[in-house]
């Protein structure tokens, strides 16, 4: 028996699986086989480039919908049905009523009696065409499809009854962030013909792809809320094909980023310099706000004052309340992030690092900073809503790659941005390289700041869907003779090409990516 054997009781344990995949909701069968699909999928060698594109496109499009969880909310675009009704020997991925995309049987070609998981030679895909559903199929591997696919499917099934089935949409969830091989190699080496795909000379159009793939390979996937957002692209922008899916995804990833890194202010674009700038939103009580400057700069005077409060010229908490009082007292936004810096440094060398003494003075400076803060908030409802959202940000260290990206793009944003946003972007950037001359803790923190972070990432959102709402400021930005001399501009890469790396970056810093 031996190997005989265990193939045969392989055979057996997933014909019953199928049999019990019918019991499940929809969309757990749709999380079940596409998670499946995924492990399965490859692209035909003997078509076009174009039709091969749609296949995978296809393919890619079915696979995030029913892994991100798109069908709780999006309804009619695609289905998990089986056959028969009553038995089902056959589940399928399907457009809603339409076309089968993805099928797993219980026989297949070259074994009649055997599970069919990963290869459906009968189900048409673009019919008028004439292809069919191709995917990777070798007997050498087909115990390891099926080990993977019984293993999540019981782990997903356990539980679940017919009058309980949302327990298996609750097992799905935490599936989701399991490995896509569940620890084991990859048995079709490494998807080549994908990654081929993925890394072609058009790269950018599947850069998403490529990280989404990676994502569910290592088990830490790009964040659920913004798969659900791609896998919610109108129908007429996928059959426009890979590029303009791309396109619509770096118009989704700039309005998603801008959701994670969110300012009350506007970024706008003036076409006389063809540069960006911040213009800072009304300020709701101007003698308020006056009134807590007024006290800040007091209480800061009163620290400098006497040299054994340990704060001078040079310190970083000055630096800052002197930029503040000087540059930015009219915009409540910044004002509130800037205190709150100030208050948290003063509070980590009084407690920390006891870097400072808590003497009268210093604790007057740190509790006018403070109550400075709160009033803005208390003031401004959406200042307020926006430190609540940065204060819950995890933030993640950015790799070398990505501070060497950051420092090249800062040529660019020297020249397209002007006024006070353009001098934040020379000192913000530095901060979130750790490109400092100062020790710490004057210098920059280990992990990037996340006022600084919200700044760089909030205004280059903006900045990336003001690009892709008006083409014809990337125009006016390119023909600017200063741009045309920058260093990187020789490299090939255009205005929204930069914009959207950093885009990326800051997804990554926020953890999405």
């Amino acid at each position: 028996m031996g190997d005989d054997g265990e193939l045969s009781a392989s055979a057996e344990a997933t014909r019953k699986a199928l049999d019990r995949l019918g019991w499940l909701s929809t969309y757990t069968r749709q999380f079940v086989i596409s998670r499946h699909m995924l492990r399965c999928i490859d692209v035909l060698d003997e078509v076009s480039d174009l039709q091969r594109e749609e296949l995978l496109l296809t393919y890619l499009r079915a696979a995030i919908f029913g892994i991100s969880g798109a069908s709780r909310d999006v309804k009619g675009v695609f289905s998990a049905p089986y056959e028969p009704h009553d038995h089902p020997e056959r589940h399928f991925i399907s457009f809603y009523r339409g076309s089968r995309i993805f099928s797993l049987g219980k026989g297949t070609l070259t074994n009649p009696s055997g599970p069919d998981l990963h290869y459906d030679h009968s189900v048409q895909h673009f019919e008028d065409e004439g292809l069919r559903s191709h995917f990777f199929y070798d007997e050498s591997v087909e115990k390891t499809h099926q080990a993977v696919f019984l293993e999540e499917f019981e782990e997903i099934r356990r539980g679940v009854r017919l009058s309980a089935k949302e327990i298996g949409d609750q097992n799905c969830d935490e599936i989701f962030y399991s490995p896509l091989w569940r620890g084991r190699s990859s048995p079709n080496a490494e998807h080549e013909n994908l990654i081929e795909v993925f890394n072609k000379e058009d790269a950018s159009t599947w850069s998403f792809w490529k990280a989404w793939f990676d994502g569910f390979i290592s088990g830490e996937p790009i964040e659920r809320n913004l798969q659900r957002k791609v896998a919610s692209i109108k129908a007429k922008i996928w059959e426009e094909g890979a590029e303009a899916v791309a396109e619509e995804i770096e118009r989704i990833k700039a309005e998603f980023l801008a959701e994670k890194a969110p300012l009350a202010e506007d970024i706008v674009f003036n076409e006389e310099s063809s540069k960006f700038l911040a213009v800072p939103r009304e300020i709701a009580k101007p003698d308020l706000l006056g009134a807590t400057l007024s006290q800040v700069e007091d209480a800061l005077e009163d620290c400098l004052a006497d040299a054994g409060n340990g704060l001078t010229e040079r310190s970083r908490e000055t630096r800052v309340l002197n930029r503040t009082l000087t540059r930015y007292a009219n915009d409540p936004q910044r004002v509130e992030m800037d205190l709150t810096s100030v208050a948290i440094g003063l509070r980590r060398q009084f407690e920390e690092t006891e870097e400072l003494p808590k003497t009268e003075e210093n604790l007057a400076l740190q509790k006018a900073v403070e109550e400075g803060a709160i009033a803005i908030r208390a003031t401004h409802p959406e200042v307020a809503e926006n430190r609540e959202i940065i204060a819950n940000q995890a933030l993640q260290e950015l790799p070398e790659a990505d501070r060497e990206a950051l420092d090249q793009a800062q040529e660019v944003f020297q020249v397209i941005t002007e006024g006070a946003m353009a001098e934040d972007f020379a000192e913000d950037i530095p901060a979130l390289i750790n490109d400092t001359l100062l020790p710490l803790p004057d210098g920059a923190p280990k992990l990037p700041g996340a006022d600084p972070a919200t700044r760089v990432f909030s205004r280059t959102s903006k900045i990336a869907q003001l690009l892709q709402k008006y083409p014809e400021f990337v125009e006016k930005i390119e023909k600017n003779p200063v741009y045309k001399t920058l260093g990187i501009v020789g490299r090939g890469l255009k205005v929204i090409g930069w914009i959207s790396i950093v885009v990326g970056i800051g997804l990554s810093v926020f953890g999405v990516l």
